[in-house]
């Protein structure tokens, strides 16, 4: 991954974590707890002796955050939505591979609620993790400048992958996102 992406959630706070706001977290401090939320659009193929599904699913995704800007973990959650194959086939070496995702997004306080983690309030990062952070982030800023250097003319900022375009398209190269 070449630059962190920051990802709209609903995180915990007040000073027993059990309020909630929406905000936006960077990246998730270990794997967070998935649900499955919700399976639509399934289909099945067969190709020879193997047999394909491909389903649209909706995860619930709940766990520890860095709130964007480095400052704080939180406990956030939110809802992703995939597209994925999987093999009826496979016997024991069954894998689901995500073919395409959307962005997350918030969930409601109710659905927060309801997910298999503890809530702890928003927690201050020491100031060496906030050094290491900020240094992190400069890195990735000069290695955005040599990207947008790259891109002829103008350049535009898809505000959902941060990535630079040429100002002539109409929609980003990476995630087809309106410009």
């Amino acid at each position: 991954m070449g630059t962190l992406r920051t990802f709209r959630c609903t995180i915990a706070s007040g000073t027993l974590g059990r309020e909630t706001e929406l905000g936006q977290a960077t990246v998730w401090m270990e794997p967070p707890a998935a649900l499955l939320d919700s399976i639509k659009d399934v289909s099945a193929y067969k190709i020879g002796e193997h047999e394909w599904c491909t389903a649209t699913v909706r995860w619930t995704l709940g766990g520890r955050a860095l709130l964007q800007g480095g400052a704080y973990l939180v406990t956030a959650g939110c809802s992703w939505e995939t597209r994925v194959l999987f093999s009826l086939s496979a016997g024991t070496d069954a894998r689901l591979t995500i073919l395409r995702s959307s962005a997350p997004v918030h969930v409601s306080t109710n659905v927060f609620d309801r997910l298999p983690i503890l809530i702890d309030p928003p927690t201050s990062i020491p100031q060496v993790v906030e050094e290491a952070t900020t240094m992190v982030e400069a890195t990735l800023a000069d290695e955005l400048a040599v990207t947008k250097g790259k891109v002829r003319g103008r350049s535009v900022l898809c505000t959902e992958c941060d990535t630079f375009n040429d100002s002539r398209r109409r929609a980003c190269m990476v995630c087809s996102a309106p410009l």
